[in-house]
């Protein structure tokens, strides 16, 4: 986002009061300290495109320049949950009992009994890294799980 759309954004969600100029500032310096992605934005073709994850689906006529951006990437996380899903699915003998209910964005929630949590959270473990690692070799794939009594933990 542009300096005015940082500054109104950290007003509304933060509560923190920058003029359109330190929030420049603010802006300059964290591309500076992130080179790769200035680049990535400057590289940005101008115009309508063909955007594709690197699961290789594609999203014609996109025109936004923040949708040209966020497409591939979130279209790439949820390629890898849903080839995680898949992959609870392929192995869901190893876990009997274990019930994938709810995906969430980058979320699985898992339902199982309490003497099985650790082997169920390895499970989802390991299939999510599963899912999301081929697309995105060479990246380290990190995976949080949570064990709770409810989603919120």
């Amino acid at each position: 986002m542009g300096a005015r759309a940082l500054a109104a954004y950290a007003a509304s969600n933060f509560g923190v009061a920058l003029t359109e100029s330190e929030a420049g500032r603010h802006r300059d310096t964290f591309f500076r300290t992130y080179p790769g992605l200035r680049a990535w934005h400057r590289g940005v073709p101008n115009g309508t495109v063909e955007t594709r994850h690197r699961g290789g689906r594609r999203r014609i006529e996109v025109s936004a320049f923040t949708e040209k951006l966020n497409t591939p990437v979130q279209g790439t996380g949820a390629d890898g949950l849903k080839r995680a899903l898949a992959l609870l699915w392929e192995r869901r003998a190893s876990c009997p009992g274990a019930f994938p209910v709810l995906l969430v964005h980058d979320e699985i929630v898992v339902e199982c009994g309490e003497a099985q949590q650790n082997e169920v959270a390895a499970w989802v473990r390991s299939a999510m890294v599963g899912g999301m690692a081929p697309l995105i070799d060479p990246v380290p794939v990190e995976v949080e799980v949570k064990v709770g009594a409810t989603w919120a933990g």
